[in-house]
């Protein structure tokens, strides 16, 4: 990206903070279709389309659209993906959700449940992913979180300014205890939904810019899947 352009460490700060604060791509929120699939009755998140390959992203307040959902138009089987992610507190709201109604999840043969996706995933009593289904998971993040990007910019645009390190050395200490506190919400909820904690450990091998696919056996052998038909 800074290739051919000589620019001091104070102009690469202001670029990696103008990316944090850029706008993410155009993204439509997860809408739940009813349907029926394979003989059961199932809420479908909304399917990719050529505007929206990756299918409905999961943002603040989608948690209680499932709750209306499952509330005014059930009983429901089974849950079907096909999700890229998006906000983390809605992802793990809706796999409680889910568990509480003792639903089952399902990730078909075309579809993909990721990041956020992954933990609402992980709320079905019975998982399913089929051949060709894809579940990734990457490291926890605070990168989505608009007030610490904003106040993570203003400090070093301040630090810049003042030609100090402290302000930026205590912020590092707050992202840090922030980043733990969010591996260790994570980890409880997997353990809670009885997959294996080392399903986090799986996702801190990728940056939460990147997505590890996890393949068959490793969905088997953590427990991801817990039904292989």
């Amino acid at each position: 990206m800074f290739s051919g352009v000589s620019r001091g460490p104070g102009a690469i700060a202001l670029a990696l903070v103008t990316m944090l604060l850029a706008p993410p791509p155009t993204a439509r929120a997860v809408e739940f279709i009813a349907g029926e699939y394979k003989g059961r009755r199932v809420l479908l998140d909304e399917p990719p389309s050529e505007r929206h390959p990756r299918g409905g992203r999961i943002f603040s307040g989608d948690a209680k659209k499932l709750a209306t959902a499952l509330a005014q138009g059930g009983p429901y089987a089974e849950v079907l993906f096909n999700s890229g992610g998006g906000s983390e507190p809605d992802g793990l709201a809706r796999g409680r959700l889910i568990r509480a109604a003792a639903l089952s999840t399902r990730i078909t043969a075309d579809a993909m449940c990721a990041s956020a996706c992954a933990d609402a995933f992980l709320g079905g009593v019975a998982r399913r992913v089929e051949p060709g289904g894809r579940y990734g998971v990457h490291m926890p993040t605070i990168a989505g979180n608009a007030g610490m990007v904003s106040r993570i910019a203003g400090v070093i645009e301040r630090e810049m300014r003042k030609g100090s390190h402290r302000g930026a050395q205590q912020l590092i200490f707050e992202i840090e205890q922030l980043s733990a506190q969010a591996a260790s919400r994570w980890a409880m909820y997997v353990i809670q939904m009885g997959a294996s904690v080392r399903l986090v450990d799986a996702g801190t091998e990728k940056l939460a810019s990147d997505m590890k696919w996890l393949n068959r056996a490793e969905l088997l052998d953590l427990n991801v899947v817990n039904v292989d038909d």
